[in-house]
């Protein structure tokens, strides 16, 4: 545990359950596996994977959200403090849940002969209810003191401006979700129903971790999760310049979405981290 790293004021108590490490235990090999074929071999999911993806952006991007989750799951099983993982489960289990219901009202579209499509389907029809499951298990057994005087939180500014890009994110995952016709007219690559869907799910995630930032600013109860993501947002940037011939460049969105990508997450995301982590070392 780091120097400044503050101790709980009910030690003991706010701990990572077993049951929650031991889900995370499970849940990892999966993602890796997913990021592995949809990041590093996206050309070839129609031979590996449960349902076959394309263009390659679209495959990409689900592997990068895959080794987010892959990463913040390592750490839910070495935590220490409960605190220090617990925003980042109820992002997960919507993930999971949006998957699942995309999963169903998309049923034709997967590989029924493939064994991944049943493992999919297993993961998604119980992940949702493991995630929350233990979410709920956990924050009851858990009890987290006051914010302690060395506990520093997010500047107001960030703290703003992460809760506006949380509020954003989650209206796109809305449109993309439950208009995917739609948005797939105007999104600057191609889309499928799926796809936009399965789109809709990986902008949760990160959507509903900003809006939990901005209502917990504590940086212990962020620095985890937040280090889960900065990964996440280089691969996007690694996928977006490998797939720039999918991109509609006279599309507005495009370059919307090529500056959200580079400043606000590759640069301003790291950024954020290594400015709260130094900020700690000083108090």
């Amino acid at each position: 545990m780091s120097r400044h790293e503050p101790v709980s004021r009910y030690p003991g108590e706010d701990k990572v359950l077993p049951e929650t490490r031991a889900v995370s235990a499970i849940i990892i090999p999966f993602l890796l596996a997913a990021f592995v074929i949809l990041f590093l071999r996206s050309d070839e999911t129609e031979r590996l994977f449960a349902w076959p993806i394309g263009p390659q952006m679209n495959a990409m991007m689900l592997g990068a959200t895959y080794l987010a989750g892959v990463l913040y799951f390592t750490a839910a099983l070495f935590a220490r403090r409960w605190q220090q993982i617990k925003f980042g489960l109820i992002p997960v289990a919507s993930f999971a849940a949006l998957m699942g219901v995309a999963t169903i009202l998309h049923w034709p579209a997967f590989n029924h002969s493939h064994p991944t499509t049943w493992i999919w389907v297993v993961l998604y029809a119980t992940t949702p209810f493991l995630v929350v499951g233990i979410w709920i298990r956990n924050t009851r057994s858990a009890r987290l003191g006051p914010p302690q005087p060395d506990d520093h939180t997010l500047p107001p500014p960030v703290r703003l401006l992460v809760g506006i890009v949380g509020l954003v994110g989650v209206l796109a995952s809305l449109l993309l979700f439950v208009t995917p016709t739609l948005m797939m007219e105007i999104w600057p690559w191609r889309l499928s129903p799926l796809t936009a869907r399965v789109l809709a799910a990986q902008f949760v995630v990160f959507s509903l971790f900003a809006l939990a930032a901005y209502l917990d600013p504590r940086w212990q109860s962020l620095r985890y999760v937040l280090r889960a993501e900065l990964a996440a947002p280089l691969l996007f940037l690694v996928a977006m310049l490998a797939s720039w011939d999918d991109f509609d460049t006279g599309n507005p969105l495009t370059w919307v979405i090529a500056f959200h990508v580079v400043v606000v997450f590759s640069i301003g995301v790291p950024a954020m981290y290594f400015y709260m982590e130094a900020r700690g070392k000083r108090k």
